[in-house]
Order: C-alpha cells, then structure tokens, then sequence
C-alpha cells in the first residue's frame, strides 16, 4: 500500500474527484488547508498574501492505482508542486 499526497486548487477539486473515480479510486481524504508564500494579482497591484486557501488531497491505495493517479495529476497539471508518495 503507498500513500499520495497532493494541494490544488480550490476550483479543481470536482475535476480531480471525477478524474481518480474513472480509474477506480473512490476512497479519498480531502483536506481544507492554507498555504503561505504566494502571490495573488489584481488589476492595478501585485501583492503578496500570508495564507491562500488550497485543498490537501491523501490517497491510499495499491502500488498500480497510485501509478495511474500519479499519471493522471501530472497529465492534467494538477498541481504546482510535484506530488509526494509514502510507502506503508
């Protein structure tokens, strides 16, 4: 068994969801959490800000499904940051 763990953004969560649930996964543990050290732009500024909202996504599942929910995030650009796998 392998742990993913991966943050996006708030508006791709349905995608996501709806992406690993075609390949098999259904188990899955979302998390709202903050995120600091990025940017937000305005019409006339470019500020930075001390927390933005994001969604922590953990799967645990077999080494094959992690496989193909790796393939799928990183085909889809998914996230910002590349994703980290945990074996159990």
């Amino acid at each position: 068994m392998q742990k993913l763990e991966f943050i996006i953004q708030p508006f791709s969560l349905d995608n996501v969801k709806d992406s690993l649930t075609d390949i098999g996964i259904t188990d899955i543990i979302i998390s709202d959490v903050r995120v600091s050290g990025n940017w937000q732009e305005d019409k006339e500024n470019i500020f930075i800000t001390d927390f933005m909202p994001k969604v922590k996504v953990e799967i645990v599942e077999n080494k094959e499904k992690i496989t193909q929910a790796l393939y799928l995030i990183k085909q889809n650009n998914y996230t910002e940051k590349p994703p980290i796998v945990y074996t159990l």
